[in-house]
């Protein structure tokens, strides 16, 4: 069994793009609690690279592709919602399944590089988290509900082999549960 961590990215300092020093005190925080990881991938923007470094933990990788997204997906998902509407929202927009699809197939391409019985780290964004997480839930046919990603939280998904076995929620405590700054 591999584990899998997949976490949004920690607050940045708008409209820049680098983490905000509460930024860099959140995920030293919660990555106290994660790892150790044999392989990381973020997304090749400032604020995932940063999180994964202010987590303790070394990038092995970086990729447009789990970064990249277009622009009124945020808006035409209605996000930062619950999961059910976004779920409900991403029906109607096909091309925003098929980046999903693809946000899937990008966070599965780490699996080779990690050992059995090893653990592997991803650092996304809001939105693209979502709807990869909505379709991992689908395969695993687990009830899509909840809210949408607060800073630094995100999926744990328990793979066997090439089968997804189980996805977790990793969630914040509620009073240190930020959605935007």
């Amino acid at each position: 069994m591999k584990i899998l961590d997949i976490r949004r990215h920690s607050m940045r300092q708008k409209p820049g793009q680098h983490l905000s020093q509460d930024g860099v005190e959140l995920a030293r925080r919660v990555g106290a609690h994660l790892g150790p990881y044999e392989a990381v991938l973020t997304s090749n923007l400032t604020r995932a690279i940063e999180t994964a470094v202010a987590m303790g933990f070394a990038l092995n990788a970086t990729s447009e592709e789990i970064g990249r997204y277009p622009e009124d997906l945020p808006e035409q998902i209605e996000w930062p919602t619950s999961l059910e509407k976004i779920d409900y929202r991403l029906s109607l927009f096909p091309e925003h399944q098929i980046l999903a699809s693809k946000q899937v197939a990008s966070w599965k391409s780490i699996l080779p590089k990690i050992p059995e019985k090893g653990c592997g780290l991803i650092i996304t964004h809001g939105a693209l988290l979502e709807i990869g997480a909505i379709f991992l839930l689908r395969e695993v046919g687990r009830p899509i509900e909840g809210p949408a990603f607060a800073y630094c939280e995100g999926l744990r998904v328990h793979v066997n082999g090439e089968t997804i076995e189980a996805v977790e929620f990793m969630r914040l405590p509620e009073g240190r549960r930020m959605l935007s700054n």
